[in-house]
């Protein structure tokens, strides 16, 4: 699927952009609980950590014009401009 990162390792700001945008990218939009889904075994942190992170990425990503939310507030889908 996408660039694997290993179990110990930390993943950057830099790399959780890419792997976020490049998971929403796969696709015609993913759900905030896919995306969560798919990056919360990635990193190594708690899941308030994690969700926080999540939660900024997405925010920087959707700032830089990068995504879109098509959803709702309550079911957000995040599509690639």
């Amino acid at each position: 699927m996408l660039n694997k990162v290993e179990k110990d390792e930390y993943v950057s700001v830099q790399k959780l952009r890419k792997l976020v945008l490049d998971f929403i990218e796969e696709s015609d939009g993913r759900s905030r609980q896919e995306i969560n889904e798919y990056i919360y075994p990635i990193l190594n942190n708690s899941k308030e950590i994690m969700n926080n992170r999540v939660r900024t990425t997405l925010t920087y990503l959707r700032k830089k014009e990068l995504i879109e939310n098509s959803g709702s507030d309550t079911k957000s889908l995040w599509k690639r401009k």
